[in-house]
C-alpha cells in the first residue's frame, strides 16, 4: 500500500541555539499586535511561496496563546478553524502516544517481542521478526524500510537486524498498530479514541478519512495552482486512501487547535509513569552520523551534543536545552511541530501548497511565528545541503 514520503519528511528536525524559547506573544489581555502580525506575515509568506492554505498556533507557557489560518480550503472557500490539514507523519505522534498510554496501563510492554500476537505475511520466514519490540518500532530501530512498496517485489523485508542501529520506517508504525490490534482485539481507530482522543478531550483528529473529513480537508495544489483529490500520493497517482482505511504513521487529518492540544497534553504526561515521562523525550536512537540529518553547521557550538529519536519523537539535546519535534510531508502537504519540554514553549504549522515550494515556505512560516527560530535555521542549513549533494550528483 504505498504512502508517498518525500525527502523533506526525513529532513524534519529543530536547530541549534542554546537556551532559546519561541517568541511568545504578550499574555491574554495585552496588546493584539501579535495575532495581527501573525496574520498578515503569514498571509505574506503564503502569496510569495504560492501556498494554499496555512495555519498555525504558538504555545507559551503551556497554553495556545495565538491560533489562525490563511489562505484557502477550496479555491474560493477560505480556510476556518474547523479546516482539517493532512499532516503526514506527524500521525506518527498519536500512535506513539497510543502505544505509551497501553504501556503505562500495564496492558503492553515496550521490550516484549509482538510476535505472539502478530507477525507480517511477509516476515513469517524470517525469524528476525521475533526480535521485533513496541520500544524498536518508536525508536526506529526495527530494520524495516520506510515502505515495502520500495522494494522491487513491494514486500516487506528486514534491511538491517533489528535493533542495529537508526532506520526511518513508516512500515514500523503500522507494525505495531496490527499487532495492537490482534493483542487486544479491538481496532486501532477505536484504541486512538479511548486512550488519547478522549482523555485528552480532543474531537477533531482522525486518523482515517470519512466523507465529512474529506468535506473539510485541503485538497492538494499543484504548480499551477490546480486543486487535486485529497489523501493521494500526487496528480497522476494510482494510489488513494480509501475512506475509513487508518494508517498508524501517515495522513492523519486535524484542525491545527486540535493538534496544538494534542501537543500540549504529550507535554503534561499527566498520569504516566515516571521512567516512560523521562525516555519518550530522551535519545534512545542517535542520529548525529545520518548522512541526511546530521549537523550542517562547520561550526561545531550550533549543532546538538545529542539528537535522535525517543518514543516516537525527535530530540535534540543542546548545550542546557533540550528541543522535541515531529515533521511530516506527503506530496502537498507540509506540517511541523516542535517544543520545549521545560518551559513548554512550542510551534505547530501547517501548510498545503506545491510540493517544489512548500520546505521554503515551512522555513518562511516558522520564522514568523517564532522570530529567531532554531528549527528554521537548522532546517534551511540541511535544505541547502541536500541541494548542494543534488547538484554534485547531477
Amino acid at each position: 500500500m504505498p504512502r508517498f514520503s518525500g525527502i523533506v519528511c526525513t529532513l524534519v528536525g529543530l536547530a541549534c541555539a542554546a537556551e532559546h524559547r519561541p517568541t511568545a506573544p504578550p499574555a491574554a489581555g495585552g496588546s493584539n499586535a501579535y495575532p495581527v502580525r501573525y496574520q498578515q506575515q503569514l498571509l505574506d509568506v503564503l502569496e510569495a511561496h504560492g501556498m494554499a492554505t496555512m495555519a498555525a498556533a504558538v504555545i507559551s507557557r503551556g497554553r495556545v496563546t495565538w491560533s489562525g489560518q490563511v489562505g484557502g480550503r477550496l479555491e474560493g472557500v477560505p480556510a476556518t478553524p474547523e479546516t482539517l490539514f493532512n499532516v503526514a507523519s506527524i500521525t506518527k505522534t498519536v500512535t506513539a502516544e497510543l502505544v505509551v498510554r497501553l504501556v503505562n496501563a500495564g496492558e503492553i510492554s515496550l521490550d516484549d517481542s509482538m510476535a505472539a500476537h502478530w507477525v507480517d505475511p511477509d516476515l513469517v520466514n524470517d525469524p528476525r521478526h521475533r526480535a521485533l519490540t513496541p520500544r524498536l518500532v518508536l525508536s526506529h530501530r526495527t530494520g524495516l524500510p520506510n515502505w515495502r512498496y520500495q522494494d522491487p517485489e513491494n514486500k516487506l523485508r528486514f534491511i538491517a537486524n533489528p535493533g542495529e542501529g537508526y532506520g526511518y520506517s513508516g512500515e514500523g508504525m503500522d507494525y505495531v498498530a496490527r499487532f495492537l490490534e490482534a493483542k487486544t482485539g479491538k481496532g486501532f481507530e477505536q484504541m486512538v479514541r479511548e486512550h488519547v482522543l478522549r482523555p485528552f478531550g480532543i474531537d477533531d483528529m482522525h486518523v482515517a478519512p470519512s466523507t465529512s473529513v474529506l468535506a473539510r480537508l485541503t485538497a492538494p495544489v499543484d504548480a499551477a495552482g490546480k486543486r487535486h483529490r485529497p489523501l493521494c500520493n500526487g496528480p497522476s497517482s494510482t494510489y488513494c486512501a480509501e475512506l475509513g482505511e487508518w494508517s498508524a504513521a501517515d495522513e492523519m487529518a486535524t484542525t491545527v487547535t486540535a493538534y496544538a492540544r494534542f501537543m500540549l497534553a504529550v507535554m503534561a504526561g499527566e498520569g504516566l509513569n515516571n521512567e516512560l515521562k523521562r525516555e519518550r523525550f530522551e535519545v534512545l536512537t542517535s542520529t548525529g552520523d545520518d548522512p541526511i540529518l546530521k549537523c550542517p553547521f562547520r561550526d561545531r557550538s550550533r549543532c546538538p551534543v545529542k539528537q535522535g529519536y525517543g518514543l516516537g519523537w525527535q530530540v535534540f539535546e543542546f548545550r542546557g536545552q533540550r528541543l522535541v519535534s515531529h515533521g511530516g510531508s506527503d506530496w502537498s502537504e507540509q506540517a511541523m511541530a516542535y517544543f520545549d519540554p521545560d518551559s513548554r514553549d512550542g510551534v505547530v504549522l501547517f501548510i498545503n501548497g506545491p510540493p517544489e515550494a512548500n520546505a521554503e515556505a515551512l522555513i518562511a512560516g516558522l520564522r514568523v511565528l517564532d522570530e529567531d527560530s532554531p528549527m528554521a535555521a537548522l532546517y534551511q542549513g540541511w535544505l541547502d545541503a541536500y541541494r548542494q549533494q543534488k547538484d554534485s550528483d547531477t
